[in-house]
C-alpha cells in the first residue's frame, strides 16, 4: 500500500437474524461522538472512531443491532473490534522507533485513552435521501426519530434511505473512510452495508495547537484487518436471573455470561473456493436440499452467521428458548 496510488476498497453486509434487545445507560467517559440509524426494522448506534466497542457507549454488555426493532429489548450486539496491523513500521510519533509488528485498534473491549490517539475521527456526519415523518401526538413529537434521526445532509439520489459517512486517521498513516447504508423498504431493512476504503494519507496524529499533524511518507509492509463481530442473540432471553430485573424485564434464569455471547455459535462460510456449498448440502438421485454460496455471478459469497448454542449453567435445553 502505498501513499497516493494505492487504495483498499471493502464492502460487507450485516444482516441481523436473530431475537435480541437493549435499555439505554449512556456511558458518561464515553469519548467519541456517537449516532443512531434507525429508519428501518434494524437499529444501531455507531461511534465516529470507526467501530462499536462493547459497554462503549453504552453502559451495557448487549446493546446494539436491535431486530425487529419495533419491539423492545431486541438487541444483538455484544461486542466490535477493528484493527490494523504491519510490519516493520518506522513510528514518527514515537521519534522514530521502528517496530517489527505494529497494531492500532479500535474495541473489542473500550480503551478511550488508548483509542483516542490510535484512531482519529475527521468527519462523522449523517446523510439522508429524504426526511423522516413527523409524528405528533396532542401536538407532542412521538417517535423518537426526532431525538435519533438528526440528518446533517440530503442527497436525493442516494439509492440508500441513509448512509453514514466517516472519515477517520489512524497512528500508522492509514486514513480510511467507513460509509454504513441502510434501507427502509420492506424487504431490505434487516441490513447494514458496509463500505470501507483505505489510504495511506501518511496523517499518524492529531492537529497541535497550531493545526500542524505528524506525517510520514512511508511505504506500509505487511498490512492487516481484522474486524471482530461478538454477538449475543436475544436480549429478551439472557434477563440474568429468575426475578424481574432493574429494567423492568423478567429474568428466564439465565447466567450473565450469555448477554455477552459466551454460548453464541459463529458459522463461517466461502472460505473454501473449491467446496462453495453449506455443510448440509444432501445429494440424492432425486433431489438436492440445501445450497450454494455463490452469488449471480458465480463468486463464492464468504460470510458467517451467529446463533445460540447450549450453555452448561442452565438447567433447560435453551436451544430455541
Amino acid at each position: 500500500m502505498r501513499k497516493t496510488t494505492n487504495e483498499l476498497h471493502i464492502i460487507s453486509a450485516i444482516f441481523c437474524v436473530g431475537l435480541v434487545s437493549l435499555t439505554l445507560w449512556v456511558n458518561p467517559t464515553f469519548g467519541a461522538e456517537a449516532k443512531w440509524i434507525k429508519v428501518s426494522n434494524i437499529h444501531n448506534f455507531f461511534q465516529s472512531y470507526g467501530c462499536e466497542p462493547e459497554e462503549a457507549f453504552i453502559l451495557e454488555q448487549q446493546a446494539g443491532m436491535r431486530w425487529p426493532a419495533f419491539y423492545a429489548i431486541q438487541d444483538c450486539q455484544a461486542a466490535r473490534g477493528m484493527w490494523i496491523g504491519l510490519t516493520n513500521f518506522t513510528d514518527v510519533v514515537a521519534n522514530n522507533k521502528v517496530y517489527t509488528h505494529k497494531v492500532v485498534h479500535c474495541g473489542p473491549r473500550p480503551r478511550t485513552e488508548i483509542e483516542q490517539n490510535e484512531f482519529m475521527p475527521v468527519t462523522f456526519k449523517l446523510v439522508g435521501r429524504i426526511a423522516h415523518s413527523d409524528v405528533y401526538v396532542d401536538g407532542e413529537p412521538a417517535t423518537p426519530l426526532v431525538y435519533d434521526d438528526i440528518v446533517e445532509e440530503y442527497d436525493p439520489t442516494m439509492s440508500a434511505d441513509r448512509m453514514l459517512y466517516n472519515v477517520v486517521n489512524t497512528e500508522v498513516g492509514i486514513t480510511f473512510t467507513r460509509k454504513t447504508y441502510a434501507f427502509s423498504q420492506q424487504y431490505n431493512d434487516n441490513y447494514f452495508i458496509y463500505d470501507f476504503t483505505f489510504k495511506n494519507t501518511g496523517i499518524c496524529s492529531k492537529a497541535d495547537a497550531n493545526g500542524a499533524v505528524a506525517t510520514h511518507s512511508n511505504t506500509l509492509d505487511g498490512v492487516y484487518f481484522h474486524w471482530q463481530y461478538r454477538n449475543a442473540v436475544a436480549k429478551e432471553g439472557n434477563v440474568e436471573g429468575s426475578v424481574i430485573n432493574y429494567q423492568g424485564n423478567p429474568g428466564w434464569g439465565t447466567p450473565r455470561s450469555m448477554r455477552w455471547g459466551i454460548h453464541t455459535m459463529n458459522h463461517v462460510i466461502g472460505t473454501d473456493p473449491n467446496n462453495p456449498y453449506m455443510s448440509g448440502k444432501l445429494y440424492t438421485d432425486v433431489t438436492t436440499i440445501g445450497g450454494d454460496w455463490l452469488d449471480d455471478d458465480g463468486n463464492v459469497i464468504r460470510a458467517f452467521y451467529s446463533w445460540g448454542g447450549r450453555h452448561s449453567e442452565v438447567s433447560y435445553d435453551n436451544i430455541g428458548s
